[in-house]
């Protein structure tokens, strides 16, 4: 199972965790990251210094996220 990071107020853990992801609330081992989007800078550049994949949530569906989880981390 892969371990990623979801932001509380997301509230997708439930789903995230029947497609057989487990989820977590730590970065710490953390293999992807899915956050809310509501904190990126004014000129909405989404860069970070991780080297897993980082999903913004705003304005896509559970489905999608769980679909861009999936072919990020190659399952």
């Amino acid at each position: 199972m892969k371990r990623v990071f979801v932001e509380s107020e997301l509230g997708m853990d439930d789903l995230l965790r029947k497609e057989g992801f487990t989820v977590t609330h730590s970065l710490e081992r953390a293999e992807a990251m899915v956050v809310t989007g509501l904190d990126s800078n004014t000129f909405g550049d989404h860069r970070t210094s991780t080297l897993v994949p980082v999903i913004v949530a705003r304005g896509k569906s559970p489905d999608e996220i769980t679909r861009e989880l999936k072919e990020r981390l190659e399952l």
